[in-house]
């Protein structure tokens, strides 16, 4: 099969949009409109597909589109294979947002959601392993998050995720960083207003000091701090 490329002019007979195809796809209708039969021209033809669809995409490249501000056709992709370069319009995008407000997602339920997949989420959360967010994502997220509570569910759930797994000496150290010095609940306190004023402790024989309300076992010795120096 020959393919073809072809050009739509307008009244003043300046190309306004740049086509492939077989057949009498030049005849057919079209959502740029069908300009009269000699204002539908041939450019080049006996080509393959592949030649077809390369000589479209150096056509819109010369010419140039009108939503890009790079020329005059009404082409709304960079020609090709597909749909590459297009540009959704924001009338487009509300259609498509109304139009999926409250649809529901069956292939999204239960079982049938791919991120119930261990190895599908694993495979998305390794593509974002070592890839910073930029500022504008970051303050996007903060603020998403800014003055949310998880629930008593979501916090258990959380720390069941959390229990055995290693932390990483980074994580260790900002752990640590953040409740160092001034971010220690207990800085700039004393005596009775101490944060650790009267609570249990227990301590070993080796001056390890833990906070707990249960003997940690074989070797350690109960105590209660009533005042701070």
């Amino acid at each position: 099969m020959e393919f073809f490329t072809y050009c739509y002019l307008d009244e003043n007979n300046k190309p306004y949009y740049i086509g492939k195809g077989c057949g009498n796809r030049i005849d057919a209708p079209h959502e740029c409109g069908l300009p009269p039969k000699e204002k539908r021209i041939f450019l080049k033809r006996g080509l393959t597909e592949e030649e077809s669809f390369k000589h479209e995409v150096y056509m819109i490249y010369v010419l140039g589109r009108i939503d890009l501000g790079t020329g005059c056709l009404v082409n709304r992709t960079c020609g090709g294979h597909g749909t590459a370069g297009w540009i959704m319009s924001e009338d487009t995008k509300q259609k498509i947002s109304q139009a999926a407000t409250g649809r529901p997602r069956p292939d999204m339920e239960g079982e049938s959601n791919p991120m119930k997949n261990p190895e599908i989420a694993q495979k998305l959360a390794n593509t974002k392993i070592g890839k910073p967010r930029d500022e504008q994502t970051r303050q996007k997220i903060s603020e998403s998050l800014t003055g949310r509570k998880d629930t008593p569910e979501v916090k258990q759930k959380k720390s069941e995720a959390a229990r055995g797994k290693p932390k990483s000496q980074t994580h260790r150290k900002n752990i640590s960083e953040s409740k160092s010095g001034k971010n220690h609940p207990g800085y700039g306190q004393r005596g009775e207003n101490s944060w650790n004023f009267g609570r249990k402790f227990y301590v070993n024989i080796f001056g390890k000091v833990v906070f707990t309300r249960e003997n940690p076992g074989e070797g350690w010795q109960p105590g209660r701090i009533w005042k701070t120096t």
